[in-house]
């Protein structure tokens, strides 16, 4: 079973990390010297001994003689790293379904077979013929993610189990939800570092299904649209697929049954079932309504098990001051580094609202 919040020690070894780091760049400057000195000494205790202060305790509670920092980024001791990671793939749904892969610093080129030779029966004692498969490669270079969260400064202090809880749980949700839209809705925009998701790399490449002109809404898509999908992808990989859409496509699904055709959709198995493929409820995919949506991709089918989810995997955490120096929080960044690809043609499809 996955897990589903932090445990309470990993849970105060975050709270610890945030308030040595945020003591370490001057902030908490409304407490006493004494509580300062206190709570450094508590929280530096919580922490692994390979993560402690780079400061010794007279530097940073004296202050002038600390380097000016406003800023301090820190990696995740590993129990509370793989926690985090647990988090990450209990709310989201791209580490999954996507093949993840672990990336070392730099680019990463993978294999990406584009023409495989049959194998088949051979005679005894002949001269077998030369396979000669192509390949081509993608890179993966890992992109940094992240966000703000801003944190008074006590609640770090005073409730280290529930803070760090909470915390924990915020960043893993957060970071969930960015990762499945990147894979699966990534546009090749700068807002997404020129990447192309599962859905803009299918349409881009002519591997989808558009409607008619002047079928622009959800609700347009028919049952006909559905299976012609099926047709996009390589037969190679129709064992494996699956349907991918928003929950809310669902009310569209049923309208598919009836007694001309039957039951295609069936909702009681666990994923429900169209035409024997599973349908797999995607939160980052488009709701389903009856408003027009030019251009819009609704549905991917194919085997996401080609998409590459590459992960680095020293998650980090920037602890800043507040940039209104009245203000009492600590800003929190945590930060990710990732990137996605696609190792074979025709691996997903889309299904594309019209036009116009």
């Amino acid at each position: 079973m996955r897990r589903l919040q932090l445990s309470d020690e990993s849970a105060r070894q975050l709270a610890a990390v945030v308030i040595v780091a945020a003591i370490e760049i001057g902030g908490c400057k409304n407490w006493l010297d004494e509580r300062r000195e206190g709570a450094l000494k508590r929280f530096t205790s919580m922490l692994p001994f390979g993560v402690r202060t780079p400061f010794r305790l007279e530097q940073i509670i004296d202050g002038p003689s600390r380097a000016a920092l406003t800023s301090t980024e820190v990696p995740l001791p590993t129990t509370l790293a793989t926690e985090v990671s647990e988090l990450i793939w209990s709310y989201g749904q791209a580490r999954r379904l996507a093949t993840v892969y672990p990336l070392l610093k730099g680019v990463t080129p993978l294999p990406k077979l584009t023409t495989a030779d049959e194998f088949g029966f051979v005679g005894a004692s002949v001269t077998l013929p030369e396979m000669k498969p192509t390949f081509n490669t993608i890179n993966l270079d890992p992109q940094k993610a992240s966000g703000i969260v801003r944190i008074p400064e006590e609640f770090a202090e005073d409730q280290p189990e529930l803070f760090g809880s909470y915390v924990g749980n915020y960043m893993a949700r957060h970071m969930a939800k960015f990762e499945d839209k990147a894979l699966f809705l990534a546009d090749g925009t700068a807002t997404y570092k020129t990447r192309k998701g599962v859905t803009k790399f299918a349409i881009d490449s002519g591997w989808s299904v558009q409607l008619a002109a002047g079928a622009t809404s959800p609700q347009d898509i028919t049952l006909a649209d559905v299976r012609n999908l099926r047709a996009k992808v390589d037969p190679e990989v129709l064992a494996g697929s699956a349907y991918f859409c928003n929950m809310t496509m669902e009310q569209r699904f049923v309208l598919f049954n009836s007694a001309a055709v039957q039951t295609p959709y069936v909702a009681s198995t666990s994923p429900p079932r169209l035409d024997g493929f599973p349908v797999i409820f995607v939160g980052a995919m488009p709701l389903f309504d009856t408003a027009p949506h030019p251009g819009q991709a609704q549905i991917a089918f194919g085997d996401m098990s080609y998409w590459r989810l590459g992960l680095r995997q020293d998650l980090a955490i920037r602890v800043s001051l507040a940039s209104n120096s009245l203000v009492d929080e600590i800003r929190l960044s945590p930060i990710e580094r990732f990137d996605i690809g696609c190792v074979g043609d025709k691996a997903v499809a889309a299904l594309q609202l019209a036009a116009a």
